[in-house]
């Protein structure tokens, strides 16, 4: 929870909106237009668009940020930054954010998830694409086929490159099979030991 003083941003704001919105409006979320720099006093102009009203707003972000390290003394400042930005300017990390932000219950299907993925060369944020969408453990995963795919770049109003589409196209033409040499394969390194244990 942020004190008062700060506004809480909207996800439906755009990136120009968000940094605006970090100044005080007591908490009102609704865009506005000019608002006052974070620490008073200083030239310039107001908030305009362009090269200086992206440095405006990086450099009110960092105030913010700095405030709020103050006043919250986190253990780890850089955990601290990536939850801060994740919780309120997802739309901006592609995926990452619901990665970041998982219920902890739920944390290590999804990470088998993204491994299953890593160990296939496709990337995070491709991944990111299935969690979304709700294919966030290897069994739901098994539910898909090559004709899915379409539904899932939609889902995520995203276009994945075509090497990346034919590698999936590839993986969902035999996922079962690959699951279970996935689930095979993970549980065999996370127990190296177990069949010399008569020694």
């Amino acid at each position: 929870p942020l004190p008062p003083s700060h506004t809480q941003v909207s996800s439906r704001e755009g990136f120009g909106g968000a940094m605006a919105g970090l100044s005080g409006t007591q908490g009102s979320s609704l865009p506005g237009g000019y608002e006052p720099p974070l620490q008073g006093g200083g030239g310039g102009g107001g908030g305009g668009m362009g090269g200086s009203g992206s440095m405006a707003a990086v450099s009110q972000l960092f105030t913010r940020l700095a405030q709020e390290i103050e006043e919250q003394k986190p253990k780890n400042c850089i955990h601290f930054m990536v939850d801060f930005l994740c919780k309120h300017y997802p739309e901006h990390l592609h995926g990452f954010a619901s990665i970041w932000q998982m219920d902890p219950d739920l944390e290590r299907e999804r990470h088998e998830v993204v491994n299953f993925f890593k160990a296939h060369k496709i990337s995070t944020a491709v991944a990111a694409h299935f969690t979304n969408a709700g294919y966030d453990t290897l069994d739901t995963l098994t539910t898909l086929s090559p004709d899915n795919l379409v539904d899932i770049e939609a889902f995520n109003n995203v276009k994945w490159l075509p090497g990346h589409k034919v590698r999936l196209q590839q993986i969902f033409g035999e996922i079962s099979a690959r699951v279970r040499a996935y689930r095979q394969q993970y549980s065999e390194s996370a127990h190296p030991h177990r069949r010399h244990h008569g020694h």
